[in-house]
């Protein structure tokens, strides 16, 4: 009964959508030796805008380079480069990781069974160090650019096979352009990200297209090669990149082709059961993603989501999709009705697809970075748009259709000249002089590197934000306190809160709490209270000697690091500050100032400050005001201590620059450890200073 239905629908479909200028042209000579010659060009086109990158970058090597190599774009791209290093000197993955998130990696590195099974090593990490011809970070990170240029033309061709599969082999290298060059994918994949993004494009559209191609095979043997090498591509994917529910959505689009397509029980079964053998996945819960959570709980604590923080998980409107995606709002609108017609000829082929175009929505969940998955699909929504209706058009004015093909002998033609003018059309319409700038100054991650001869003792660790961790372990292989991968745990809400104190010795005693106690011994506490009394007790027992590295890049991030940081664990709420807005962050604002009456006074646009007697605009809303000379204080004065601002002038060589900020961040150990070089706890030294690009201060450890 069910099949009937099926077939009433399909002979009414056909009766209303199937025309001769509606759907896929038979493949002639002309058409396959068209769309190689197109393959080619988009294959090219998505490796030599990276390249282009890269050469800008060797001209640059003031900024970009770093180790005799070029440096990189993403902060997760030392995490692949460090697990490629420890390969290349003979240790397991485990060794690595042990350095992650200390003191817990270590201690959970030293308590693990005998017979516990060993960490898996990321695919691109192996790959990078077979690649490289030793451990050195240079010749990590050139292995590493190189295989990120292979991936950019590998993606373009898995992109046309996932459409050719679908019989659309022009339109789909009109996808391969678009989505490969898109402003979505290209800042997530150019130049310098060496990070999985660069193949999850490609690997994603390959996995439907070989599931396409075995659902539309006609015979046995051929669907089970295709499903074999579906799956295989599945289990490849699983390790590059290891997101079961990209592996389901492929596989809930394979059993809507087979049952709909070949209708046929044993055959959906044998095909659906050879994929799985192939590619087990678990059934992932989408509600413990980190992604959706409010905040992390921590025993009774509810400490904040950091992700929340990172811009690739923000939201963004309607149309910075479509601009992201197709390069403007009309195109991309463009884009969405030829995707809409598209779907209306081959609804079976669209609903099977459909995951593809919806990860745009995933935009309003889980944030903007989902968005370059749908780049593609788009793309060769707007190729089938105008290379049909060119068919449409001459088709309708031509007299004689072809007896064999019932076409129009002009299509073929036709076809070949819109879907070259749909390339040029897609390469304009992308960002292709788009270059990236390295994730880190030179200068930072030089001091991160001379980092490993300045730390002599066995027993150290490296404290700065996160965002630094995965390059420190990188470059000077010490044990980090947080990174990456593990942003969302207390540490970070309690190196926030550290930065932002007024007392050093708390800060000092807060970072010896964090690298000599592990997750359980704070998930132990049963109030704030009782934890915040420990924290300001002296160091009991072993402590490990503390880098703690500051940089100007954290200047930018304080906003984060102080909203971070002002949060109260036991409410799951920020904590707003006296006299800021009713905000929990604090910022540096630079200000624009006239110097001529300095330094008894200054104007900063409609802004003036008397210095003498503490005063803005004449009123007594000023704490403090601070001048200092290549990152040291000459001259400090205290003026009206509950005042909301504080004001301090910063003379670098010649020049002058003034900052407003709140007094939390002016008091902040942050802010005088880095900008004012004042050491006010015991134990602290400063062993690198490279103003105003970085300092690194050592904190003593105890046995």
């Amino acid at each position: 009964m069910l099949m009937a239905l099926f077939g009433r629908v399909e002979t009414l479909h056909s009766s209303r959508l199937v025309r001769p200028w509606l759907g896929p042209l038979p493949m002639t000579r002309g058409l396959i030796l068209a769309a190689v010659v197109f393959a080619l060009i988009a294959a090219f086109a998505n490796v030599k805008v990276r390249y282009d990158q890269g050469q800008i970058w060797k001209a640059n090597p003031e900024i970009a380079e770093i180790a005799g190599a070029m440096s990189f774009s993403t902060a997760d791209a030392p995490y692949f480069l460090g697990h490629a290093a420890a390969a290349e000197d003979g240790l397991a993955p485990d060794e690595y990781l042990r350095k992650r998130a200390y003191p817990n990696a270590e201690i959970a590195y030293q308590q693990r069974a005998d017979n516990a099974p060993t960490a898996k090593r990321p695919l691109l990490s192996t790959l990078i160090s077979w690649l490289a011809p030793s451990s050195s970070p240079g010749d990590l990170l050139t292995a590493g650019h190189t295989i990120l240029l292979v991936s950019a033309g590998v993606t373009a061709l898995m992109i046309i096979l996932a459409f050719g599969a679908a019989g659309y082999w022009l339109e789909g290298t009109v996808a391969a352009i678009g989505g490969g060059l898109s402003s979505a994918y290209l800042g997530r994949s150019s130049f310098g990200r060496i990070d999985t993004d660069q193949l999850n494009l490609g690997l994603m559209y390959l996995m439907f297209g070989l599931v396409m191609m075995s659902a539309r095979s006609r015979t046995m043997l051929a669907k089970l090669l295709w499903c074999i090498a579906a799956g295989a591509t599945a289990s490849t994917f699983m390790a590059w990149y290891g997101k079961p529910e990209l592996i389901w959505m492929a596989m809930a689009a394979y059993f809507w082709l087979l049952i709909i397509l070949q209708r046929n029980v044993r055959t959906t079964a044998l095909c659906m059961l050879l994929f799985y053998a192939l590619a087990p996945v678990t059934l992932p819960n989408p509600f413990e993603s980190i992604y959706v959570q409010p905040h992390v709980v921590r025993g009774d604590f509810l400490f904040p989501n950091a992700i929340d923080t990172i811009t690739e998980v923000a939201r963004v409107s309607v149309t910075e999709i479509l601009v992201r995606a197709a390069g403007s709002v009309e195109m991309g609108l463009v884009c969405l009705i030829g995707l809409a017609l598209w779907a209306a000829r081959h609804p079976v082929m669209a609903i099977a697809y459909g995951p593809l175009a919806a990860f745009a929505l995933l935009n309003f969940l889980i944030g903007n970075r989902a968005i370059f998955y749908s780049a593609p699909i788009f793309w060769f929504g707007a190729a089938f748009l105008m290379t049909s209706a060119a068919r449409f058009v001459t088709e309708a004015t031509s007299s004689q259709p072809n007896a064999v093909t019932h076409t129009r002998p002009v299509s073929s033609p036709v076809s070949i000249a819109v879907a070259s003018l749909s390339l040029v059309i897609a390469w304009v319409n992308m960002p292709t002089g788009y270059v990236p700038r390295p994730s880190f100054p030179k200068p930072v991650l030089e001091g991160l590197v001379k980092l490993e001869n300045i730390a002599t003792s066995e027993a150290s660790v490296v404290a700065t934000w996160w965002d630094y961790g995965y390059a420190s372990l990188f470059l000077n292989k010490l044990p980090t306190l947080h990174d990456g991968g593990s942003q969302t745990g207390p540490a970070t809400h309690f190196f926030a809160q550290a930065l932002l104190k007024a007392d050093q010795t708390q800060t000092v005693r807060t970072l010896q709490f964090l690298t000599s106690q592990s997750i359980k011994d704070i998930q132990q506490y049963s109030s704030k209270a009782a934890l915040f009394d420990d924290f300001n007790q002296p160091a009991d027992g072993h402590v490990p000697v503390i880098y703690l590295v500051l940089t100007s890049q954290m200047d930018g991030w304080i906003s984060t690091i102080s909203q971070l940081g002002n949060w109260d664990i036991e409410t799951g709420k920020p904590i707003v500050l006296a006299e800021n807005n009713g905000a929990s962050h604090v910022e540096y604002i630079r200000l624009g100032c006239n110097y001529r009456r300095f330094p008894s006074a200054i104007a900063c646009g409609n802004v003036s400050f008397e210095f003498d007697r503490g005063l803005m605009n004449n009123a007594p809303v000023v704490t403090g005001w601070t001048r200092a000379r290549g990152g040291f204080a000459e001259d400090m004065r205290q003026y009206h201590e509950n005042a909301p601002f504080g004001v301090q002038t910063l003379q670098i060589n010649n020049r002058l620059t003034s900052q407003l900020m709140h007094r939390q961040l002016y008091d902040s150990s942050y802010n005088k450890l880095f900008h004012l070089g004042l050491i006010e706890a015991p134990g602290v030294t400063l062993v690198y200073d490279d103003y105003p690009h970085i300092r690194i201060y050592k904190i003593a450890g105890q046995e």
